[in-house]
């Protein structure tokens, strides 16, 4: 092809190439800078936008550079590696980015599944990762590779030649999988890792881009053969597991009542007008109540997720099951759902926490179905490295996906799930997650709120005036949740199910809106973090009622089986509450929580203690300083009544304390007394 020069000795591809770099660095200046001035939200200037002002610029620079100086055009020439072969041809090139976008996506998500397994890092990977990951990362090596194929169609010999291909395409392909480690190796030492590593490996494809064809050619088989399989392995494996376990299971006892047992990850009781909040925010609740046990002074047996489910499941404090510390509940002690399935119950879970309450915490031991992960959209992008970065892009544009679950798609995936129980009573736990930070999910209107228009400062206490915000969208979701909990029992209704089914309606923690200084959980065990909701319904067995001691969330498991009349031979420790409903006003209940961080060999110490007996709320923090609050006059908890450890009525709170804590550690976890 012929290669005419202007009179600066330009090539049409230095222009090409020089207009590329120029309108990339101007497309990433705008994603990460402009697109929020453009979208009229005013200038944000954060370390990711600072960083993509600086390629942009930098890349822009380049651009012009090469444009109009023919010194540093001439000395690129010299310096450029990769225009020794001839043109591929675009078929090639494509093929390329389809065959190493599918092993960038199977070698991620195999790298993602061995830091779970090694304990490196703390979660789960989707089952479905080994199609998802590589699809995402096929189309967008593809996407890539379109506007070299049209340089290698028109036969620029520099811009569409097989080495520099192969080099985009593995800086992409390569870059993917080793920022899982980014942790470990720090940012600068992957990129001059996948630097090295594109380099190196464009040399050896184009020395041998004709045994490549052949290669790609002979494993395009085997490859979509493996993707097929991973396509239909999740649900196959599910299905068998599913079908195996109902085969073992023994007759349920006759008449035996089904029980949901719904969770509202993070509802915390000051913010529902079930229990007087300003905002009506649960108004089919309070008809619900109406039929209802409900308990006013409901306390989580800890402050975040996964040590409050662990004793939910359990019935032990916290302190003695080894859900905690980012470390898994062991098979140390009997759960619920084992219970249930041991008796011939059908035992689903739908769970939308995908970080505390998913199959990694151990929360799913004896559930014959533990819905989790989907193949949606959005979970298709999480799977993926590159897919996480197509997200944030499109989220600069305004195009915003799901974050999780939300209450449709768990109603929607229950309501499939019970057709699977063969007319056995089932146990059904619902994880709702729509009231988590961060609430960033499309949610009703504010006027659907009665009340909207109090002030959340008054409100909610002596927050600070920046944290209103929040609360304005944390009551939405509650808003949201009661009329989506709604949604689910007319359906059930319809289908007649309730008619013998008994519902629980609690939440594992409350929320923090800096009413102490602090925003979020997990970090204090202060009333606002630890008084939850707790609502049984079953007319004619359950009388309704309003109660008004303390109770705690570990004496659920007991306080359900005797419901069910399964408490003979029950491995729960607990009271039943609703058969002492009228009496332990005067017993003190326990809360805790031990503050710790993700890879911490052992579980930190249970160093923030909690007793609430009466209207009296009693706080033991780590360094054993201690509070007291009267919670009937001060329920925001701004008046300290300990008097500097001085209060007559702390002596009684340290001896309940003290006689309440077994630190023999009932799991075969680590240590997690002091």
């Amino acid at each position: 092809m012929s290669d005419p020069r202007d009179d600066r000795g330009r090539t049409r591809e230095a222009t090409y190439g020089s207009a590329l770099l120029i309108g990339a660095g101007a497309v990433l200046a705008l994603v990460t800078v402009g697109v929020d001035w453009l979208k009229g939200s005013g200038w944000e200037l954060g370390p990711i936008q600072q960083a993509g002002l600086g390629l942009g610029a930098a890349s822009i620079a380049l651009g012009v550079v090469f444009l109009r100086v023919p010194l540093a055009r001439r000395i690129a020439a010299r310096l450029w590696p990769f225009g020794q072969e001839a043109p591929a041809s675009p078929v090639e090139i494509v093929g390329l980015a389809v065959w190493l976008g599918v092993l960038a996506g199977v070698v991620e998500a195999a790298l993602s599944l061995l830091r779970f397994e090694l304990g490196w890092s703390w979660g789960t990977l989707n089952p479905h990762a080994f199609w998802m990951a590589p699809a995402i990362d096929a189309a967008t090596l593809v996407a890539l590779a379109l506007p070299l194929a049209a340089f290698a169609w028109l036969g620029f010999p520099h811009l569409g030649s097989p080495r520099f291909a192969a080099f985009l395409l593995l800086l992409v392909a390569v870059g993917a999988p080793l920022s899982l480690f980014k942790t470990e190796l720090r940012w600068a030492s992957v990129v001059l890792l996948t630097l090295g590593i594109a380099f190196q490996g464009a040399r050896v494809l184009a020395h041998r881009w004709r045994g490549l064809r052949s290669w790609m050619r002979r494993s395009a088989v085997p490859l979509a053969a493996f993707l097929g399989l991973a396509a239909v392995a999740p649900a196959a494996r599910q299905a068998w597991a599913e079908r195996s376990g109902l085969a073992e299971m023994p007759a349920p006892p006759p008449r035996s009542p089904s029980v949901i047992l719904i969770v509202l990850d993070t509802v915390r009781a000051q913010n529902m007008s079930l229990h007087g909040y300003a905002r009506r925010t649960t108004p089919w609740l309070e008809r619900l109540a109406l039929e209802s046990a409900v308990f006013e002074r409901a306390y989580a047996p800890s402050s975040w997720t996964l040590p409050s489910h662990g004793s939910l499941f359990t019935g032990r404090p916290p302190h003695q099951q080894s859900g905690n510390s980012f470390t898994p509940l062991d098979d140390a002690l009997p759960t619920l759902a084992e219970v249930f399935r041991d008796r011939g119950y059908y035992t689903l879970g739908i769970v939308a926490n995908d970080d505390n309450a998913y199959p990694h915490t151990g929360l799913d031991r004896g559930f014959l179905r533990y819905d989790t992960h989907t193949t949606a959209f959005w979970e298709m992008l999480e799977a993926s490295r590159i897919g996480a970065v197509w997200r944030w892009g499109l989220r600069r544009f305004g195009i915003d996906f799901p974050t999780r679950k939300d209450a449709d798609t768990i109603n929607d995936r229950f309501l499939d799930d019970l057709d699977r129980r063969g007319g056995r009573p089932f146990f059904a736990f619902l994880n709702y997650y729509d009231a988590h930070y961060p609430f960033d999910d499309p949610l009703p209107p504010f006027s659907s709120i009665e009340g909207w228009a109090e002030n959340p400062v008054e409100v909610v206490g002596k927050m600070y005036p920046e944290a209103t915000r929040h609360v304005d969208d944390y009551d939405r979701e509650i808003a949201h949740l009661d009329d989506r909990l709604e949604a689910l029992f007319s359906e059930l209704d319809r289908r007649g199910v309730l008619e013998d089914t008994i519902v629980i309606v609690t939440s594992d923690h409350g929320e923090e809106f800096t009413e102490h200084g602090l925003l979020g959980h997990g970090f204090n065990v202060y009333d606002t973090t630890l008084h939850v909701p707790l609502l049984v319904y079953r007319p004619g067995l359950v009388p309704p009622a309003r109660i008004g001691h303390p109770v705690v969330l570990q004496d659920l498991p007991a306080t359900i089986v005797g419901l069910v009349g399964l408490e003979e031979g029950s491995p729960f420790l607990g009271r039943d509450l609703l058969g002492e409903a009228s009496e332990g006003a005067d017993t003190p209940v326990l809360s805790e929580v031990a503050v710790s961080q993700p890879g911490e060999k052992t579980p930190a110490p249970w160093n923030f203690r909690s007793l609430a007996q009466g209207d009296l709320h009693y706080i033991r923090n780590p360094n054993r300083s201690e509070e007291l609050y009267d919670l009937a006059s001060d329920p925001w908890e701004t008046r300290d009544l300990s008097d500097g450890g001085s209060d007559p009525r702390l002596g009684r709170f340290r001896s309940a304390l003290s006689a309440m804590i077994d630190e023999t550690v009932v799991s075969r976890g680590e240590p997690q007394g002091e």
